[in-house]
């Protein structure tokens, strides 16, 4: 996940201008992972490149019969957040695998909300087909405009869990090691900036 990381950085530093405000955001689960990746690649040329990390708790209503609409939310329950100047040049929101997009639209909403800014990477080595339309068309046209996917690999087929196929192998929690979430876990990276930080 870390070298998926800085692949995409590449693709990111193509787009963006060193000298910016930029606002990486990521879920605790893809923080020493995908998104150290784009840390390393990317510090350089963002010197001024900020963190924000949420821990999104996600849920959906449980019932036997589906409705045909999706009400699945992610709320943002715990943030690290590096502080900013207010208004944004560019925000990078990072994700593992995006599906049906919950998690990355709840971001979305939270960070434009507050910062408005001017342009909204979404990044993600997979998602499923059709994910960056949908999202793009939850948001006003004033926000859609601003938001440009940035992915390698696009699936359309997922299995029995709703997991994509082939996707990343299954569910991203289990893969990286944690047993269903990651709402109870603090990073390294979150660690590690906060302490540098505090110590300035």
């Amino acid at each position: 996940m870390g070298l998926l990381g800085r692949f995409l950085a590449d693709r990111l530093r193509q787009r963006i201008p060193s000298a910016t405000d930029t606002l990486l955001v990521c879920t605790a689960e893809d923080a020493d992972f995908l998104v150290q990746g784009l840390l390393d690649e990317l510090t350089s040329h963002i010197p001024e490149l900020r963190l924000a990390c949420f821990w999104n708790l996600r849920t959906r209503p449980s019932t036997k019969h589906p409705i045909g609409i999706d009400l699945d939310v992610a709320p943002i329950v715990r943030r690290y957040e590096e502080p900013s100047k207010g208004k944004l040049d560019f925000v990078i929101i990072a994700k593992s695998v995006i599906s049906s997009g919950c998690v990355v639209r709840h971001n979305i909403l939270d960070i434009v909300d507050r910062n408005k800014p001017k342009k909204i990477f979404v990044v993600s080595p997979v998602i499923l087909e059709g994910a960056d339309t949908r999202l793009h068309s939850e948001f006003p046209p004033n926000i859609a405009r601003k938001m440009e996917f940035i992915y390698f690999a696009v699936d359309n087929i997922k299995d029995e869990n709703g997991f994509l196929k082939p996707g990343i192998g299954g569910s991203i929690y289990q893969r990286l090691g944690f047993e269903n979430s990651a709402k109870n876990y603090t990073p390294e990276l979150v660690r590690t900036r906060r302490q540098r930080l505090a110590n300035l």
